[in-house]
Formats: C-alpha cells, structure tokens, sequence
C-alpha cells in the first residue's frame, strides 16, 4: 500500500512557456494549463511543435529500460476506487519522490507496471488526469517510464550494476534513498525539468553570448523550448544531450538553416529521431551513449551532407548497406558496440578519413578494408584481431593506425604503408619488430609485448634515413639492441627500453644527433656509453634500476640535459670532466672557484636522482661544480657529513634536498640560511641527534621530514637547537619514529612574551600532516585539531601487538596559488581494539593519489576524510547485523560496508534539516550537492585482522588503485585487485551498466579507474563493490605493504618486498625507505605507504612486542646495509647476505637445463629466460642459505651447510619455476608448455631443470682466481653423476641425502613404496635449523628407483627421486621421461616417412646383389601386358635374372601405429644401418678392384681417395 503527507512548505510548480505560435482564438484552458487548440479553418495544420502530448513510450525513439514488454499484468485498470491491483502479492519497497521533494515509499509487487503504480499513486493522491506520469531520473537526465515497464525491476537492475546482492536485503534498500544512483519521481509529464525561461538561461549554459552554440542538456525537454524558434536561423551547434523525451519538430527543424551539429548523447534513445534525416545541413551527429541497436531506419544517407557521426557506446552489430551510398562521411566512432565482425559495408564508404572500431569483439581484419584509400586514421583497440592483411598497404593515405590490446603477431604489412607515420601496437603478442619499410613513421609503439624478445631496423633500399622520433619497447622481452639497427635511426628524439632486460646501450646510439629522451629504467645496464657526450640535445636521461657503476666522464658534455636519474644502481665513481680548461674572468665572477672553466651540465641540469648507490661524501665534489640545481636526491648512499653549505654553489638554487637513509649525524650550522630557494627536505632514517636552531632561518621551508632518527633535546632550548615555530611556511612535517624525542610544557614558553608555546603547533598555520607517531607528548601540547585537510597522527607504532609504520607525501598542485599548491588527499586508518576486541584490528588507506581535476580546480578531500571517519562505525555496523546460520561471512560484510559509504557520503552532502530515515515525507526539497563534491572519488583499502587462536586471519577489501602486497617467504603475494578499465571482465562490465572505455583507458574518457568510491556521475559504471579475498597468515609471512598508485606506478611488488625487508624489524623505516625510493624513481602527487609487520602475531607477546623498547630500536637500525662491492647485480644488494662456503661435510647440489642447446639455438626468448632462471635461482641461494660455488653455461653448483637447506632450496626453485613469468616463446615451445596432472595441477612450465643432491666430505679450496671456494674429489664426481641421473624437473637424491632426510624428518612408507613425511604438531625443529619447519609444512615424497652404475665410478649407488607434496604428480611422469626427451630433439617423422624409408633400405640390398626390386604386383601385371600386346624386347624378357619380385611386407620391419617413439627410433637406427651396409658393399664391388691404386695415390698425392675418384669421373666425362 502506499502511504503519503502533504508537504509543510509546498512547492510552487512553475507555469509551463507556450511552445508554439497559434492563432489567438486558438488557446483554451486546460487543466490549468494554457494549450493550443486546433484552428476551424480546414486548410491550416497546426505545427509538429504544437504536439507536446507524445511522450514517453509513445515517443519516436524512445527506449525502455526493458526491450520486450511483458504483457502479463496484474489485471486491468478499473474505475472502482477500492481497486489496488498490489494487493495479495509478495511486496517491495519503491520511494516515489513527487516536484516538491516530498516522497512516498510504495510497498507493491515485484511484477507491477508502471501503468499500474501510477493509477494507484493519482488514486491516492487525488490528482487528476492522465498526465501525471512515474519518471525516472539517472545519471543526469530524467524519463517517462513506459506503461509496460516494471520500476522494480529496474531498480534492481541498476542496484545490481551498482555492486548490490540479492543478499543485501534489496527488498527494503529501494525504500530508503538512493538518489545517488537514481530516484523515481511522480508528476506531471507534460512539464520540463528545467525548462529554460528565458534567452539569459540558454546563453548562460550554453557558455556563449550568441545564439550560433546552444547546449541544453539534462533540462528533461519534451520538444524545442518556444524561445528557440525565433533565432532557429542562426543556430550552429546544438546540444540536447540527456533529454530522453525531446521532441524535434519537423517546423523547427526546417528553420534551422545553419544548423552543423546536432548531440543527441546519452538520450536513452533506441533509434535516431526519424526527423533528424530532414536536417540537410547538418555535418555532425552525436547519438552516442543511447541504447540504439539498429540504424536501418534512421536513413542517415539522405543527408548528403553528413561529415561526422559518432554513435560510440550503442548496441549496434550492423550497419544499413544505405551507409555506402554517404559520399560525405569522413570521421566514424562505432567503439563500444557489440559488433562482432567488421560491417561489410565500411568498405565502400571510400571517402572515410576517420574510423574507430575500438572495444568490440571483432577477431578478423578483412582485406576489403584496404579498399578505403582515403583513410588516414584507424583505431582497433581493444578487438581480437590476430593478423592484419597485406591488403591494408592499399591505405595510401593511412597517416596513424592504432591496434592496441589485440593479439596481433606480426606488423610487417603495416609498416609498408607509404604515408603512415604513426602506429601504436602495445599489449599485443608480437614476436620481433623487424623495421624494414616506413620510411614515413614517426612515431612507433609497442609496450608490453610479452613475447617481442627482438628489434631490428634495416636500410632502406633507396638509401634514404627513417623519420622515427618516438619509440617505444617498454615491457617486452628484449635482451639486447642491435649495434648497427639504432644507427639507421638519425631522426630519433625519444628511446624507451625500460622494463626489458638489456645489458649494454650500444655505442651507435650517441650517433643519434636529435635524441632527447632516453629511457631505460629496470634493465640490467652495466654502463653507460662512454661518447654519451656527443648526445648534445639530450634533455632526460632515467636509467635508475640497473646495475651501472660509474657514470662516465663525458656526460658533462650534455649541454642540455636536465633530467639525470641513475637512482638503485651501483655507483661509486663520478669521472671528472675530461677538460678542465682555466675560466676566464667573467666565467671566474659567475662563480667558478676553482678557475676552471665549468663544463655544460653545470649550467642545465635541474633535477639529478642518485638515491641507493655505493656514494660517499665524495660525491659533493661533482655536485659543487653543478649551477642550476633544483632537484638533489643522494638518499641511501653512504653519506657522513655534508660540506659547509657556502663551499657548496648548488645548494644555493637547490629547491628540494633528499638525504635519507644516511649516515648522518648532524647538520652544518652555518651559512643554512643561504638556502633561500629551498622547500622541501627529507633527513629521515639517518642518525641525528638534534637539528641547529639556524635552520629556522630557511624560511620558505615548506616540508621536512626528520622522522626514524634518535632527536633527543630540549625543545625549549630554542637559542640552540631547532624549533619548528620558526619555520612558518611548514605544510608537512614528521617526526614520528623519534622515540626519544619528547615535547612537553617546559618554563621556557613563557620566555617568548605575547608568543605561542613553542611545544605546541599554533603557529603552523599553513600545516596539512604532522607526523608524531611514538613521540612521547607531556602536558598538553598544543596539537591541532584534524580536518578534512590536516592529518595529524600521534599513535603509537604497535597494534594489536604488530609493528606498523607509515609514511606520505604531499601532492603538488598545478596553480598559481602558492599557499594551496600542495595538497592532502589521502587518509589514513588504523583502529587497534576494533569493536572492543583485543584481538583484532583495522588498517585502511583512502583517497587518490591525484586528485580529479574539474575545469581548473581540483576536487575536495571531504570524500577521504568521511570515509576515515566513518568506516569502522559502518563496518562494526555491517558485521553486526550479519545473518546467524547463514553463508554470510566477513567478506559481505566489508561489501555492504563500502557500498554503505558510498551511499551515506551522497546523502551527507545535502543540506537536509530533517535527517529521520523513518519518515515517509521529507519538510522540503533537499538542496542539491555541488558539482565538485559528487565528481569527486576516491580508492580505498581495508585490512582487517582477527588473531584467532588456532589461525590468524586477514580479510582484504579493496577499490580502486590502492593494494596491498604480502612478503610470504621473501616473494610478493598480491592480495587485492587492480581495477583498470583496460581489464576485460571490467570492461564488460562497464559497458553492461551503459559505460563505456576510451582508448586512452579511461571510462566515458573521464576516469582511470573502473570503481571507485564517488564520481557518482559515472555510476553504475564506476561503482564502489570491493575486491574481498581471505588469507590465513602463517609464520612464513613477514609484513604486508598498502600502497597508493604513488608507489605502485614505480617500483614493483617484489622490489618492494625486498627494499621493505632491508629494515623489516623496523615498519616505520621500510615505510620510509619505501616512499623514498619510489620519489627518487619519479613519484610525484600525493603518495601513502604502510607497512604492518603480521610476523609479530606468531612470536611470544613479550613487553618488547608490546610497547616498544626505545634504545633497542637504535641498536636495531644500523642503516642500509652494504653488500661486498663484488656483486654486480641491484637485486642481491637488497637480499641476505650469502653465507660463508660450507667445509666439512656439505649437501653438494648440481643443477641442468633440459635440452637448453636446442633452446638457445631455435627459441628466441632463452636469452630472457636464462636471465630470470638465474635470479630465481640465486633469489633462492640467498634466502634458504647456500653458497654459488661456479656456474657453467646454464648449470649451477651450489653447497649447503645441511641437506635441509639443499631440499629446501630445490623445492622451493622448482615450485617458483612454474610461476615465473616466462616468455611466451618459451611457454610455447615443447620444452616449455603447460602440463597438468589428472586433477588439474600443474605440473611443468617454463624452464625445466634437472637437480641432483648428495651428502659427504670434498675436498675443500679456495679457487686462486676468483677467492671463491670450490670443491673436489670423488664426492663432487658422485654428485655430478647423480645429477646427470635425472631428467628435466626431477630432483635425484644419493642414499646418504635420503639417510639425512630420515634423520630430520618423520616419514611414513607407503603400500608402493613412496616415503612420505608425516604431518605431526608441533613441527620437527630441526636442531635449530627453520628449513627443516619450512620443509615440513611443504611435505616430503621420496620414491626409490633402484641401483645405477654411475659413468666413471665402481660403486653402484642407489638413487631416489624427491618431490614436494604438491609436484608429487611428477612421479607418474616418469615413465614418460625418456620418450619425451627423444620426442623434443628428435626431427619430427609420420610413420609413412619410416616406411617408405624401409622400403628404400630394401631397394638398395637388392642393388648391392645386383638386381632391381620389384614388388610381386608388379610381376603379373607385366605377364598380362605381354599377353595383351604381344611386344618384344622389353626388359623383362631380354634379363629376366636382374628383377627381384618379392612381397614387401616379409622384408619390411612391423611398424605399428600405437608404436612409442622409442620403438620407432630404434627401427630407424636399424633400417639406417641396412643402408649402410648395403651402400659399403656396392662400394666393395664397383671400386674396391681400385682400392690399391687410390691408396697409393692418396699416399702420394696427399688427396683424400673419394676426390680422386670424383676427378677420374669428371675426366672420363670429358674424354667422352
């Protein structure tokens, strides 16, 4: 039933404009409502635009939320006013708003029809006629809802789209009000929303001051407002986008004389207007966003003008054959539709120029498209296209082609496009880009192309240079450059290789005289080219994570770089200039101290990032020379003391100073005020003590951060050391990790009369974040309040016994306003105790890492800071009410507690005085929210950990960009969701809610992200239902990281485990270390990290886990620590430290490639593939604890203190390997592919390595040469036998490694034989040693395969076979092994091929006895031809004798078809060594009279005796 209150303050309705010309006798009061009647006189035809009455479903194009209309009601509508066709049925609840704001809640039928609802709505409510109508009003625009049509069903649908359940009680939710997504509304149809009331209205939202661009949308138009009419003639562009109902008279059309562009976007439509096709002189046309399936009817070809349609994100699979006959059209957008191949129609619209094909499901380019030769645009992105045809060579006018996100393989047709110039063809599955043709291209792109392992350029033919300026080869598989390719390559201004791993930059790329881009970040360089000098345009150099260890001489010569980034490498030398020639006197006054004359880096480079490398204080000694500095970042080196800033020029223009992670312990006092540029400093994580009171005098300081230090001194002494009071332009400043600092209340304030105290922060009136974690706070210092843009955080650094740190920066804003161009947007949340619960805890992350940009300002933080404030109540809320003895868990939980926040921040934003949920009528309308505030979003990230005392639990819920990463045995575990709109299911899913993807990847081209909390305009494209996944931690877990796309964006998940597990007893440093790293690789905007050491919930609760021992910590923190200057690779810097060799007795591992020479000769991905099968392999080494005794070529041996240590580190490399992201050559490739068990689990990928283990005592020395040891003896020859007893992916152990593994490990034999480790509590320690626990949770299989007489040694040994539990399925392949190693280098043959090779093996016996073979066939059909024919002479009866006639199939070998390869190989050797013997006596026969002769003239002559025998033949020829 239905339930209403008349509203305390009505509503005016306003009175509606005439919307035509008519006669004056003609208006008639109707209603209340003046309309126009129609005239007596027969001959006049009132106007289309006096026709107001056709709206909603009746309406031309109009589409329904529902295509096919249900004609099953609930009965008819009747006149009795006791009828109610709701009742009986089971009932929903529906919130009806009406014009005034007040609202009605609607209990009615899951089945009801409009039609239906609103007969009961005019019945309750007493109003007549049949004009009220049930709207609906979403995103942005309002409609009649069709009389077929059920609300409900709608309404779940859209709740659906927006992240709801069936099991989040929907029943009620379409009660409560959910304006945020949509809201039905009851009124009068015939009556605008926003009717414009005069022209001011019109020009101010159309933005101009004449009447040539109208733009109308979202007014909810029934037809063209009355006003229009008059200046018809004089409109060019006119917008009725988001008008479901508009009406375009066919009169109103015919006045449009000038009329160019017509937008009919996002109207609901089903088809286009049929008057559209009378605008003759329209150009463009706009219908995207609609719901059009079908153009057929719109006869878009009658406008011969029509140059432009954009008809993106419909429901379109076909086009009209009529389209052929549009001579004019030149731009086409059908992206975003559900075409499933390309219309054949497109190829005979030749005059084209444009065409956008983007996001369908399109798999086949046909070659008729080549017929468009006056295409110069085309864009696929995002189908499913696998090849382009040659015939796209006919484009001759095809200037940019953009294939993106397809599964291409090979571009060479493209590149022989004679006009191209520019191709984008990332996140494809390219092999090789050959550039052999193109001379035209400008621009190429190809990014993450997993299987692109080779780039070549060749000359071109006419000798002319390329026009290549941009390339692109990030993310692909590429290990090296050709030397000579790049040189061709004259033209190029921008290179980037990163994310490859390329060793060497060739030396002919400083013959490029225009580069000035290069970059190639995440490689494994070793140096950099020496003559990078002659790059005298090069402008930005990133070449941070790789493996350089000086920077070359000559780069002082780049007179116009500016950008230097070399930051994770191994640096320890920068060379002097080559040149120091004397300074004349004017350079001496510029300020060149030292006489010299400066070399051009000095003057140009601005931003130089040497973070995380070997430097010392020697490094000042470059810096001094560098003038124009803005940017220093020498974080994490092995820095002591800085020099006195007055020795120090570049200081002098330094804007921002990074030092952390040094070693400092105190700054120079004097001359600090000379750094009058400077804003911005970071002096964390090093060892000072106190800060000098002169840095006060830096005044335009605007961010320091001194946080993880030992600061301990009187903050009153302000005469001496450093008070923050002084620095008044503080917008952020940390000092959390201090945990001797103390601020309390001291006598000393009141020595500063008429000021504030100096313990507290008034002063600070600009501060934005205060970091005072673990600072201890006496008295009542004065600590500001938080607000949506102040974060103040004064916690302690423990929760719920775990160790937690975090770390952020400020955003930079692009303004003008100084005071605001820094920016809070993000919020952090940490509840320790959550629900009053000791065991259990919440971290959370919330906000973007950019903030929306609308027009020119950027959006609020207010969405942040609400859901920081809010979420703990709602989710305590939601898990509250969760339904006992129900599947509900946790995870729907945190869904409805997202979702909730969504809902609950639209309805903050208004400005309600009645707030009650309970009320059926709102007091007045409530006033809307402002544009900024609902486009603002945010992402958001939950943990929440409940510490059970049989498992500790961890429950993630994340939207957006912000993720979290667990470290599980030192490797990364991904335990949220990425959500980019490039994702296929996103993607889908937004183009099922009527969004769509832009192929710049952003939704309806406005947002990066496909859900988010917010942007409420874009719902229920982007919507805000989390990502929820459930871990149980173990003890093998050390920390989890939450980080925003600020860190994610540049450094990777297991770069970040390992640069976090440097200091992963200290969270507060490695969220530190973590945020500095990613800053000095590039980070700007506002960046958040957190890390949360979970290892503490499995150690003892002591008071150190507890409360934190102060002093402890210090002694702890010995900053970062350095790795023997020997290592000559980044990533095992950041590792443990190897362990010292092994002697005595040690577990001697040997490990193989499976047949990786054939690999490395056919497969073009192994250099890749060696390259991450040696990191893995030493990743490994380092974290079980072995040694890398020598490698040779791609086999490894390694020592182990215990044959625990060798398991472990041989199960642990050979589950790895199935998770390695291997290139798709190698997976592709026999020795690579997939193979699973019957279950399903996967069993062999990628590389397969063989290994083998054996236990004794070698002989032990260290080798001269490289001081590394090594190990002899009868024991290193055993245990390479034993390996080489294995075949690829198998793991062979000696009897004394099996004998060791029952001395650790509790086993249990099987029935068959199998050793299987027994799964007792608590695990075996080990004596101490955590391998042997680690080995006991992955669980032992050994199978005995007997005694092997070993190649060189007397002894048989008994060799066994050891798995993990989880690769035990690899025992049943064993049987398989020898002839899958044949079969993968072996040639390929059919059994037909063997065949016929028997037969010539009997062929040539028969030849070797001097006869010919013939089958016995053949023998009665030559008797039938002589007794047909009669013939003589033939050769049968001329030598009978000299025919062999037999039946092949005595003499042949039995070849059967289910015979393995192993039994055809050996028929093969067999059948080869008949030949062989057959072909020896044919030469015994025919040459071996001559045997003697050719022996004495090969004695003689010196020549072999078959030459003499070929030149006898040669001779006896001629003489012929």
């Amino acid at each position: 039933m239905t339930g209403s209150k008349r509203s305390k303050a009505h509503q005016t309705v306003p009175t509606p404009l005439a919307l035509g010309p008519p006669p004056k006798s003609s208006r008639v009061p109707q209603n209340g409502v003046e309309t126009a009647a129609p005239s007596k006189d027969p001959a006049w035809h009132a106007p289309e635009s006096w026709d107001v009455d056709k709206v909603g479903p009746e309406a031309e194009g109009f589409s329904s939320d529902e295509d096919v209309a249900d004609s099953s009601r609930l009965g008819p509508i009747r006149d009795d006013p006791e009828f109610d066709p709701m009742i009986g049925v089971s009932s929903f609840h529906l919130r009806v708003y009406r014009i005034d704001g007040s609202y009605h809640i609607v209990e009615c039928p899951i089945g009801t029809v409009a039609l239906d609802l609103a007969h009961v709505l005019r019945k309750k409510l007493l109003l007549p006629g049949q004009h009220y109508k049930l709207h609906i009003r979403e995103r942005g625009r309002e409609r009649v809802l069709g009389p077929q049509e059920r609300p409900i069903n709608i309404l779940r649908r859209r709740l659906e789209q927006a992240g709801y359940d069936e099991s989040d009680d929907l029943e009620h939710l379409g009660g409560e009000d959910i304006s945020f997504l949509l809201r039905f509304v009851f009124r009068d149809a015939n009556l605008p929303t926003a009717q414009p009331t005069d022209e001011d209205d019109v020009l101010s939202s159309s933005n101009t001051a004449s009447f040539e661009h109208i733009d109308l949308t979202g007014r909810g138009l029934l037809t063209i407002p009355i006003l229009l009419h008059r200046h018809a003639p004089t409109i060019v562009v006119l917008n009725l986008s988001k008008n479901p109902h508009i009406d375009i008279p066919l009169d109103f059309i015919a006045s449009c004389t000038m009329l160019r562009d017509l937008r009919l976007s996002q109207a609901a439509m089903k088809q286009v207007p049929s008057r559209v096709k009378h605008i003759s002189t329209l150009h463009e046309l706009d219908i995207s966003s609609n719901r059009m399936v079908s153009l057929d009817e719109a006869d878009l070809h009658r406008i011969l003008g029509l140059r432009n349609i954009q008809a993106q994100n419909n429901r379109l699979s076909t086009l009209p054959k009529s389209f052929a006959e549009m001579k004019a059209l030149k731009f086409l957008n059908i992206s975003n539709n559900k075409f499933d191949s390309i219309p054949p129609v497109l190829s005979q619209i030749t005059s084209l120029v444009d065409l956008d094909l983007s996001f369908n499901t399109i798999s086949i380019f046909p070659p008729t498209l080549g017929e468009l030769t006056n295409m110069e645009r085309l864009v696929i992105v995002g189908n499913r296209i696998a090849s382009i045809p040659p015939e796209i060579v006919n484009m001759s006018r095809l200037k940019e082609f953009d294939c993106r996100r397809n599964a291409i393989t090979d571009l060479s047709s493209v590149f022989k496009c004679p006009a191209l110039e520019i191709l984008r063809a990332g996140n494809n599955a390219l092999h090789g880009v050959e550039l052999a043709a193109g001379s035209k291209i400008r621009a190429l792109s190809v990014p993450e192309n997993e299987r692109l392992s080779s780039f070549t350029v060749q000359p071109l033919e006419d000798g002319s240079s390329y026009a290549l300026e941009t390339l692109d080869l990030s993310k692909c598989m590429l290990s090296s450059f050709s030397e000579l390719g790049l040189s061709e390559l004259k033209k190029l201004t921008s290179l980037k290789f990163d994310h490859n791993t390329i060793r060497q930059i060739p030396d002919s790329i400083c013959q490029l005289p225009d580069l000035e881009r290069l970059s190639g970040s995440n490689n494994h360089l070793t140096s950099l080219p020496t003559a990078i000098g002659s790059l005298r345009k090069l402008r930005a150099l990133h070449v941070h994570n790789n493996n350089i260890k000086t920077i070359p001489a000559s780069i002082w010569q780049c007179e116009a770089l500016t950008d230097f980034n070399a930051s994770s490498n191994l640096i320890a030398t920068w060379l002097d200039p080559v040149d120091d020639t004397p300074a004349d006197d004017t350079e001496k006054k510029s300020g060149s101290a030292s006489g010299k004359l400066l070399p051009s880096l000095a003057s140009s480079l601005h931003r130089l990032y040497l973070a995380d490398n070997r430097l010392d204080d020697d490094i000042f000694h470059s810096v001094s020379r560098l003038r124009s500095l803005k940017i220093l970042n020498l974080s994490f080196n092995d820095i002591y003391e800085l020099p006195p800033i007055g020795r120090m020029p570049a200081f002098a223009t330094v804007q921002e100073l990074y030092l952390s992670g040094n070693k400092l312990t105190s700054l120079p006092a004097e001359d600090l005020h000379q750094l009058h540029h400077l804003r911005v400093l970071f002096l964390n994580a090093n060892k000072l003590q106190n800060l000098p009171s002169d840095l006060g005098k830096v005044k335009g300081l605007e961010c320091l951060d001194v946080g993880g230090n030992v600061l301990k001194y009187n903050v009153g002494n302000w005469q001496f050391d450093w008070n923050w009071n002084f620095n008044r332009e503080l917008r952020y400043l940390n000092l959390s990790g201090n945990k001797r600092l103390e601020i309390k209340h001291t006598m000393h304030d009141t020595t500063r009369a008429g000021r504030a105290p100096l313990t507290g922060f008034a002063e600070l009136s600009y501060l934005k974040l205060l970091g005072l974690m673990d600072v201890t706070l006496g008295g009542e210092p004065q600590v500001p309040d938080e607000t949506e843009d102040r974060r103040i955080r004064t916690s302690d650094s423990q929760v719920g016994g775990m160790a937690y740190g975090i770390s952020d920066t400020l955003g930079k804003l692009d303004t003008t306003d100084k005071q605001n161009h820094l920016k809070l947007s993000m919020f952090d949340l940490v509840v320790p105790s959550f629900r009053g619960r000791d065991n259990e805890c919440l971290f959370g992350m919330f906000g973007r890492h950019v903030p929306i940009q609308w027009g020119h300002r950027p959006t609020s933080n207010k969405l942040a800071k609400y859901l920081q404030q809010q979420f703990s109540q709602t989710f305590a809320e939601s898990l509250r009410t969760l339904r006992p003895g129900s599947v509900e868990g946790v995870g729907d939980a945190l869904r409805r507690a997202f979702l909730s926040l969504n809902k609950g921040y639209y309805g903050s934003l208004k400005d309600q005085k009645d707030s009650g949920t309970n009320r059926k009528l709102s007091t007045t309308p409530p006033a809307p929210p402002s544009t900024l505030d609902l486009k603002s979003g945010s992402s958001g990230l939950v943990l929440y950990i409940v510490d059970e005392p049989d498992r500790k639990v961890m429950h993630v819920a994340n939207v957006g960009s912000i993720l979290a990463v667990v470290s599980r045995k030192g490797g990364p575990m991904l335990v949220s969701n990425n959500h980019q709109p490039f994702d296929r299911m996103e993607t889908d899913r937004i183009r099922a809610a009527e969004g769509w993807v832009s192929p710049k990847g952003l939704v309806n081209d406005e947002l990066e992200i496909s859900r988010s909390f917010g942007v409420y305009h874009l719902l229920p494209a982007v919507n805000a239902r989390p990502s929820v996944q459930t871990v149980t931690l173990t003890d093998q877990d050390e920390f989890v990281i939450i980080g925003n796309r600020g860190l994610w964006d540049y450094v990777a998940p297991q770069t970040a485990v390992d640069i976090a597990r440097l200091n992963k007893n200290e969270p507060m440093i490695a969220a530190q270390r973590l945020r500095d790293y990613a800053m000095s690789y590039g980070a700007e905007g506002s960046t958040m990290i957190m890390v949360i050491a979970v290892k503490d919930l499995f150690q003892p609760k002591t008071q150190k886990n507890l409360l934190g021992h102060k002093d402890e910590v210090i002694l702890e923190r010995t900053g970062p620590r350095r790795i023997e200057n020997t290592i000559g690779d980044r990533t095992l810097t950041r590792l443990k430290d190897e362990i010292p060799p092994p002697i005595g007795f040690v577990a001697l591992v040997f490990t193989d490639i499976r047949n990786s020479t054939s690999l490395w000769e056919k497969n073009p991905g192994m250099p890749t593939a060696m390259k991450l099968h040696n990191s893995l392999l030493r990743r490994q080494l380092r974290e079980v604890g072995g040694y890398e005794v020598k490698t040779e070529g791609d086999a490894f041996v390694n020592s182990f203190p215990s044959v625990g240590d060798a398991l472990l580190w041989c199960f642990n490399v050979q589950v790895q390997l199935l998770q390695e992201e291997w290139p798709q050559w190698i997976l592709e490739s026999d020795d690579g592919k997939e193979i699973h068990d019957e279950h399903g689990s996967l069993l062999a990928r990628g590389l397969s390595v063989r290994m083998g283990i054996h236990w004794g005592a070698p002989n032990c020395e260290p080798d001269p040469i490289t001081g590394r040891m090594d190990y002899f003896g009868t024991m290193v020859n055993r245990s390479a036998r034993v390996s080489g007893a294995a075949d690829g992916g198998q793991i062979m152990i000696s009897n004394d490694v099996v004998r060791e593994i029952l001395a650790i490990l509790p086993m249990d034999e099987s029935e068959t034989g199998l050793l299987t480790s027994l799964d007792t509590q608590p695990p075996p320690d080990g004596n101490g040693n955590p391998n042997v626990a680690a080995l006991h949770r992955l669980g032992v299989v050994i199978k005995e395969m007997g005694e092997f007489r070993l190649k060189g040694l007397e002894v048989p040994e008994t060799l066994s076979l050891v798995y993990p539990k989880e690769l035990a399925g690899r025992l049943k392949l064993e049987t398989k092994n020898v002839a899958s190693k044949a079969a993968t280098t072996r040639v390929q043959f059919s059994l037909e091929q063997l065949r016929s090779l028997a037969m010539l093996a009997i062929r040539i016996e028969a030849l070797a006895s001097d006869r010919v073979f013939r089958p016995t066939t053949m023998m009665h059909r030559s008797y039938s031809l002589q007794s047909t024919s009669g013939a003589a002479g033939s050769p049968d009866d001329i030598n009978p004798d000299i025919f062999m006639y037999a039946n092949p199939e005595f003499l042949l070998p039995p070849i059967h078809d289910s015979a393995t390869d192993a039994d055809l190989l050996q028929i093969m050797d067999s059948l080869t060594l008949r030949i062989d013997n057959a072909l020896s006596t044919m030469y015994l026969k025919h040459v071996g009279g001559y045997h003697s002769v050719l022996a004495a003239l090969e004695q003689a002559m010196k020549v072999d005796a078959g030459m003499l025998v070929q030149a006898l033949s040669m001779f006896g020829s001629l003489m012929e």
